[in-house]
């Protein structure tokens, strides 16, 4: 992976969408996120995994990396609309909307969406 896409990566304002058709930025990340904080600190999910919602709300909450790889042709809703890293105040805590709800934003939440396809 490029120098220059590693930094958009780290300092973007958003969460990242990866296109990534030889796998190459898949390996980096997991990587950078195993060297941060350990295997443990890590979520590798699909979209069509059946607790994907209820691991992307713990990793949100606890402060995970989530990595959603094998994104096809679609994005789905729920990830559109994380993707966005619109984070708001309530109370003086950092809330994150997923999926038309608020949850406590931990500061080490990352998310990383990697397609292998060309146009996902």
């Amino acid at each position: 992976m490029s120098t220059d896409n590693a930094l958009v990566i780290k300092h973007s304002k958003r969460f990242s969408l990866l296109i990534d058709p030889e796998m190459q930025g898949l390996t980096w990340l997991k990587a950078q996120a195993t060297q941060s904080g350990g295997a443990s600190n890590l979520y590798v999910l699909k979209q069509s995994d059946p607790n994907f919602k209820k691991m992307m709300e713990m990793a949100i909450e606890i402060g995970k990396v989530v990595i959603v790889e094998q994104v096809h042709q679609h994005v789905g809703m729920n990830l559109q609309s994380i993707m966005k890293k619109q984070v708001s105040q309530y109370a003086g805590s950092k809330m994150l909307n997923f999926c038309r709800k608020q949850y406590k934003y931990a500061e080490g939440f990352d998310l990383f969406v990697v397609s292998t396809t060309a146009r996902p």
